[in-house]
């Protein structure tokens, strides 16, 4: 529990380390160690806060980033996140490890959760809310939604998302990485009798995976007439 608390205190102190204070007669702002960067840290915290709340109730008050967890075996149940300006550790379990199938984070531990951030937030109706500033390392762009680099002609969806210039991916993408959309740009324009019985490799030159596929098989592929040329384009790209 206690390294969990130091570890979402480092994300919400924008990467520095701090040790827990425990007593009143420790410093308030101890010496601290950056482990990560500004913007690694901004970029867990705003995809945490995007959980809805575990009780199902709207999203009011403080901002909330947090997550749960489940042991395995179900021997105690955790959640663990920011709070407005408080870190919260929650963990479900008995104190000689026997499990339980009811120590299960998202059931038992969030809402326990919720319930004490929306008391703090009640006794301590004047303290605001801590901001999620963002970093001047991290922007939003395009990138596509498929592949989560930058978007390009074979892109079928674009939506936005933050950019960290130097360490995000920046290639654009190249390769159509799902199935789904192979089937459906290259059957569309692929003869519906693809496979013809042949004793020669087959002609899809600029498809590595179904050359060798088709080949090791003893088939052919003919292309139709009205095959798009960026198709064309996109596997010959490939070789």
């Amino acid at each position: 529990m206690m390294e969990l608390g130091r570890l979402y205190l480092m994300l919400a102190s924008e990467g520095r380390y701090y040790p827990l204070r425990e007593r009143t007669d420790q410093p308030i702002n101890p010496p601290s160690t950056q482990l990560l960067s500004p913007a690694a840290s901004f970029l867990v915290l705003d995809m945490l806060k995007d959980n809805p709340r575990a009780d199902g109730l709207p999203k009011q008050g403080w901002r909330v980033a947090w997550k749960t967890g489940t042991s395995w075996g179900f021997h105690d149940a955790w959640s663990a996140g920011v709070a407005g300006p408080y870190v919260l550790v929650v963990w479900v379990g008995n104190f000689d490890a026997t499990p339980n199938a009811a120590f299960i984070g998202a059931e038992i531990a969030g809402p326990l959760f919720f319930n004490i951030s929306d008391a703090l937030q009640a006794s301590l109706p004047s303290t605001a809310d801590k901001a999620l500033a963002q970093p001047s390392t991290v922007k939003k762009v395009n990138i596509c939604a498929e592949s989560g680099e930058l978007p390009n002609l074979w892109c079928p969806k674009v939506v936005e998302g933050w950019f960290i210039p130097g360490v995000s991916p920046s290639k654009c993408l190249r390769y159509i990485v799902l199935f789904g959309l192979i089937i459906k740009r290259v059957w569309q324009c692929v003869h519906p009798m693809i496979l013809k019985p042949s004793t020669k490799k087959s002609s899809l030159s600029g498809l590595r995976t179904w050359r060798v596929y088709l080949s090791r098989r003893g088939y052919r592929a003919s292309w139709h007439h009205s095959c798009p040329n960026r198709v064309v384009t996109l596997f010959s790209s490939l070789t």
